[in-house]
């Protein structure tokens, strides 16, 4: 017959060896830094922006549902990796890349057109290095055109209930004294 008994406190179970200490494991660090990206789309293409100053060569990797871009900065030496697992599908044959300016820009063909993406990867987090075009205030041509229309007709229609006048204080004062000569000389 096997009889359980209870382990009283500091008591070790003989049946296991006695364990080490905890060793302190020093911080993991990412040799990487993940460059800030803003991404937008039209019924056709991805955008992707990325911020690279002073980059001349980058490796850049599209798959049908994944990006892969690394380069390195050449003023201060960090790695950056952009890895993304995109939210739909893309044509990696189709894909446009280059540098313009201080940006790296990578245009992905979406390979169902028409369909838009509510989110540029296939994660649920919010991640701070990188933000939707539209989201941070950029409108569409169509809806800017549309508001600066807008903008002017009330500028117009403000302009139109004010009385008008060229004349400074001065030529109209001046203009006054004349009228009231000529009335009094012809009437």
């Amino acid at each position: 017959t096997l009889r359980r008994t209870r382990k009283r406190k500091g008591q070790s179970d003989p049946a296991k060896p006695a364990s080490q200490p905890a060793i302190a494991l020093p911080r993991l660090t990412c040799d990487y830094r993940s460059p800030q990206t803003v991404w937008k789309q039209d019924e056709q293409w991805i955008v992707l922006q990325v911020s690279a100053p002073d980059v001349t060569r980058y490796d850049l990797k599209v798959d049908m549902d994944s990006v892969l871009l690394q380069f390195i900065q050449q003023d201060d030496g960090y790695r950056y990796l952009l890895a993304a697992n995109l939210f739909g599908p893309v044509d990696p044959q189709r894909t446009e890349h280059s540098i313009r300016g201080l940006k790296i820009v990578v245009r992905l063909a979406k390979l169902v057109p028409t369909i838009s993406w509510p989110t540029l990867l296939n994660h649920t987090g919010k991640l701070p290095w990188l933000s939707n075009a539209l989201a941070d205030g950029d409108r569409s041509d169509s809806e800017s055109i549309t508001e600066g229309e807008n903008r002017w007709k009330s500028v117009q229609r403000f302009e139109s209930s004010q009385p008008s006048s060229s004349l400074s204080e001065e030529e109209d004062n001046a203009s006054e004294n004349e009228e009231a000569m000529e009335d009094d000389i012809f009437y």
